[in-house]
């Protein structure tokens, strides 16, 4: 579901419930929504696994690690693309200590292990079992925390300034909080309804698939 289409979302709520209880539906600015979405996307992101993400890296040729920007400790897979890139053949997690002892001591044609340590503010560092022979292209999907929206800023990343592109990539069940979450700012019962509904987002079993269907905005 895109930004806008949460946006909308929220506004035909709000609009029927002024009807149903006779208050004045007041116009809120755009940057105000925007800031609301973010604050939602990054408590739900802090409490849940909610966002997810994917990005590239570049193993060497006789290296056995990678420094990144941006990932954090929650990650989902890593794995080596492979057969021009068609086929993600997955690493397993170990602890620090494993890796760290083995992959000084041998050459190999590809990893098959990985640790990752955080290191300070986004950094951290990827460690494999192995100097691999050839250089390998590294995915790594991940849950990301949520970037908060700045209502000063000229342009935001996620956001496209207040024009709304794109999509947060959430799982469709997630969607509802966020609306209620922006209700919240008129209805302040509607916070209650979030943190009941997240409670048993957080009690049930967890899906990734992502509810991407546009509705034609």
């Amino acid at each position: 579901m895109t930004y806008k289409e949460i946006r909308d979302a929220f506004y035909a709520k709000y609009s029927l419930r002024c009807k149903i209880t006779g208050i004045a539906e007041q116009k809120i600015d755009d940057k105000v929504i925007a800031l609301r979405i973010s604050e939602a996307i990054q408590d739900l992101s802090s409490r849940v696994p909610a966002v997810k993400s994917s990005q590239l890296l570049a193993l060497p040729a006789n290296s056995n690690q990678i420094q990144t920007e941006g990932i954090g400790e929650k990650i989902i897979s890593v794995g080596i693309l492979n057969n021009g890139n068609t086929q993600t053949i997955y690493l397993e997690r170990v602890n620090e200590a494993e890796i760290l002892s083995s992959g000084n001591e041998y050459i190999n044609s590809a990893p098959r292990k990985y640790a990752f340590i955080k290191g300070e503010g986004s950094s951290g560092t990827f460690y494999f079992d192995c100097f691999a022979l050839t250089a390998f292209q590294i995915k790594v999907e991940f849950y990301k925390d949520g970037e908060l929206f700045s209502p000063t800023a000229p342009l935001n990343d996620i956001f496209d300034g207040v024009n709304f592109t794109g999509s947060p990539g959430l799982p469709g069940k997630f969607i509802p909080l966020i609306i209620s979450y922006l209700m919240g700012m008129i209805f302040p019962e509607y916070l209650n309804e979030y943190e009941m509904n997240l409670l048993k987002l957080k009690q049930g079993v967890f899906s990734s698939s992502n509810f991407d269907y546009n509705f034609g905005f």
